[in-house]
């Protein structure tokens, strides 16, 4: 019997390849438009990946404090992200910023084609060739 809630197994439903043979799950809460030669194509939200962010003191300097962060992954999260892993190794998961950095070796983020650099959000476009990683390669 399957113990997983419905809505992991619906994510796969969003599961987008390009025709480079790329494949991704969309991990933020809106959806995100990639680039595929000329043609644009919406990839929509399919689970939404998040981390708490944890302070620790550093130092301080007259009134200012100095604080060092640390991306931790929610429970829920967790969960989802290994047993999504486990079932589709070949898929990207991509997501924002704090959720790569909070799950390194398995979220990434998007790059954006050249010249969408510094665009409002309605006209970001995102690469299929590139992605970012935080993970420790090599």
């Amino acid at each position: 019997m399957n113990t997983y809630p419905i809505n992991y197994r619906r994510s796969e439903k969003n599961i987008v390849e390009f025709s480079n043979g790329v494949k991704v799950l969309n991990t933020c809460n809106h959806d995100v438009t990639f680039q595929d030669g000329e043609k644009l194509i919406s990839v929509p939200s399919a689970y939404l990946v998040n981390a708490k962010i944890e302070e620790e003191y550093h130092s301080e300097e007259g009134s200012a404090q100095f604080v060092k962060i640390k991306y931790v992954p929610e429970e829920e999260s967790k969960k989802f992200v290994n047993w999504f892993r486990k079932r589709n190794p070949d898929v990207l998961m991509v997501g924002s910023m704090i959720a790569a950095l909070a799950f390194p070796e398995d979220i990434v983020v998007m790059t954006p084609v050249p010249g969408y650099e510094r665009v409002r959000d309605g006209q970001k476009r995102k690469s299929i060739e590139k992605f970012t990683t935080f993970a420790n390669v090599g």
